[in-house]
């Protein structure tokens, strides 16, 4: 469509069209040449003398302006300029949508005119002069005016200087100036804009890191530029924007020499931690997930084109970088800690397409315990809980942290949101331990002496017991409830033969006492007495769970015949609660036949 026409009311003097009109521009050399132009004239009742009418007005506006950014995205005055029976006018249609820039000496010669009252201001012409251009007369018409209200759509063009100066990057590329003042002024432009962008913003950031031959004056500047824009896409208000930054870096990314220089930034920047603008590092630190993605995958292109060639090397550097960010931890704000805490842990996919598992739990390791130990533990414990996500081996977390967490709960008010989440960490990292981790753990120096491991072993059986008699979790969270119960068994099944075979010759009847204490607790918790539910919620809960309680009441059965002549020692005082247990029907039968 090259016209479109509309229409107004009857002796309307100063109408309003409120009027839509798309115009889909294929090619940005096609949009340089347009401008829009709007005519207008007057309706006759008679259609004879209507169809003789010819405009008695005109305005227009350029698409692009001289320094090749597009319209503004706002409202725009138009200046109107009436027509004396000009030739180019008379042969005009109603309203124009575009003139193409070859016809513009034919059709056009108002091109040169203002085209807007905010131009017009700029050229201080007087509103009453009457200026000719070509071969036509154009009288501006002082007293009226034209608003509409322009949007571009486009991923190639835009309205913003800086943007378009980026993109273009090879015309500024020479000129120092500039080229520092568009990278400085990147971090002021819209977020709205750079996102529209985002691709070719990127290679052309990119293609100045690795081509400018002023390194210690642009490398910085490059790296603020993206860390900024990795920043802005992991804000909720851009997030839906991270599978287009994700396909770029997997498909459009090609910079096979950026990890050198990218390692090398950053590392500079961790090092000068106590000398670096703390806001800029705390940008680093929550960019670290696709720094690491784009400084991976250029390594992965560099060792296709050069068969692997420098594989020890970028291993050492990538070690180094990791433990520079390790050393960080002892000294920064808690802002920005907080902030390493919070990313590290999304690099880990991509930092174990360099090292092994085992390799990269020693470095988390060393990461995490860099943290002062009176410092963030909410932030420690959630970091925590995403290492066991993607730790093959946990047992290096587990030996790191099993403790702490532990205490955590025991010491936290359990009324408390962060009672909930700290228990959350904990279930999460005993679910994940197999009877081998925690026969590791139990192995430790750290419980050379029995005394030790007695002490460990009632602490979280203490905790055990604390969460079945009043757990942390609302009585409407089954699901969650359940499961802390699945994973609370597996490890009082772990705990009793640990208990059976390592504290049975050296009796330890306090012990003892507080695993069956903890153990029929959690055989007669409401949560587990499938009786007082509807026969379909009990059937999922034993399907999905079966039935608890005879596990536990088998275990505790196991135990009570292990203690041997050491029964003696729990009467009477176990008699109550060995009772409450064998009035439970399912438990009673098998209890009692034993």
């Amino acid at each position: 469509m090259s016209e479109y026409k509309s229409l107004i009311y009857y002796h309307e003097d100063k109408p309003k069209w409120q009027e839509t009109v798309k115009v889909a521009i294929s090619t940005e050399e096609e949009f340089k040449g347009l401008h829009l132009k709007f005519t207008f004239k007057h309706r006759s009742t008679s259609e004879t003398k209507d169809r003789s009418e010819r405009p008695f007005a005109m305005a227009f506006i350029k698409l692009m302006n001289k320094n090749s950014t597009t319209l503004s995205d706002t409202d725009h005055n138009l200046l109107v300029y009436k027509d004396h029976n000009s030739p180019d006018l008379k042969s005009s249609k109603k309203m124009k949508i575009t003139e193409k820039k070859e016809d513009r000496d034919k059709f056009s010669p108002y091109l040169d005119l203002p085209s807007t009252r905010e131009i017009f201001n700029e050229q201080n012409i007087q509103p009453t002069g009457k200026v000719t251009l070509f071969s036509g007369p154009f009288t501006l018409s002082a007293k009226d005016s034209f608003v509409i209200s322009s949007f571009v759509c486009s991923t190639k063009l835009t309205h913003n200087v800086v943007l378009l100066g980026l993109l273009q990057w090879q015309d500024i590329m020479t000129d120092t100036t500039k080229l520092r003042d568009h990278l400085e002024k990147l971090m002021k432009v819209d977020g709205e804009e750079i996102v529209k962008f985002l691709q070719d913003l990127l290679d052309s950031l990119f293609s100045i890191l690795m081509q400018n031959t002023i390194s210690d004056v642009y490398d910085n500047l490059v790296f603020d530029a993206l860390v900024h824009i990795i920043s802005l896409i992991s804000d909720r208000k851009y997030h839906q924007f991270r599978p287009v930054l994700d396909a770029y870096v997997e498909s459009s990314f090609s910079f096979a020499m950026a990890y050198q220089k990218l390692m090398i930034i950053l590392r500079d920047y961790v090092d000068k931690a106590m000398e670096t603008n703390q806001k800029i590092l705390k940008s680093a630190m929550k960019s670290l997930e696709y720094l690491f993605k784009f400084i991976v995958q250029s390594r992965n292109h560099f060792a296709r084109l050069n068969d692997g060639r420098g594989k020890q090397s970028f291993e050492l550097q990538l070690k180094q970088l990791i433990k520079s960010i390790s050393n960080m931890m002892l000294y920064t704000s808690d802002n920005t800690l907080g902030s390493a805490l919070k990313y590290m842990c999304a690099t880990i996919p991509d930092i174990l397409k360099v090292f092994d598992a085992v390799e990269l739990s020693h470095l988390m390791v060393e990461f995490i315990n860099n943290v002062p130990k009176e410092r963030l533990t909410k932030q420690k414990l959630k970091c925590i809980d995403d290492l066991d996500k993607y730790e093959e081996d946990i047992s290096l977390i587990t030996k790191m942290s099993l403790r702490t967490v532990i205490q955590a709960c025991i010491n936290l008010d359990k009324t408390s949101k962060e009672a909930i989440k700290c228990v959350c960490v904990l279930l999460s990292m005993l679910r994940q331990m197999k009877e081998l981790h925690f026969s590791q753990y139990m192995d430790m120096e750290e419980f050379v002496f029995l005394i030790d491991l007695r002490d460990f072993l009632m602490e979280i059986l203490m905790l055990f017991l604390d969460l079945v008699s009043n757990n942390v979790f609302p009585p409407d969270w089954m699901e969650m409830i359940m499961l802390e119960n699945s994973i609370i068994l597996r490890a009082l099944q772990i705990f009793a033969k640990v208990i059976h075979d390592r504290f049975t010759q050296e009796f330890e009847r306090e012990l003892w006492g507080f695993f069956f204490k903890c153990s029929i607790s959690f055989l007669t918790q409401k949560s587990l007495q499938l009786e007082h539910f509807t026969s379909s919620k009990r059937s999922k809960i034993v399907c999905r769970y079966r039935d608890m309680r005879r596990e536990a009441g088998f275990e505790i059965r196991q135990m009570w015949f292990h203690l041997g002549v050491n029964k003696i020692q729990f009467i009477p005082d176990m008699v109550g609660a060995v009772l409450e247990m064998t009035l439970i029907p399912e438990i009673g039968k098998f209890f009692v036949d034993g």
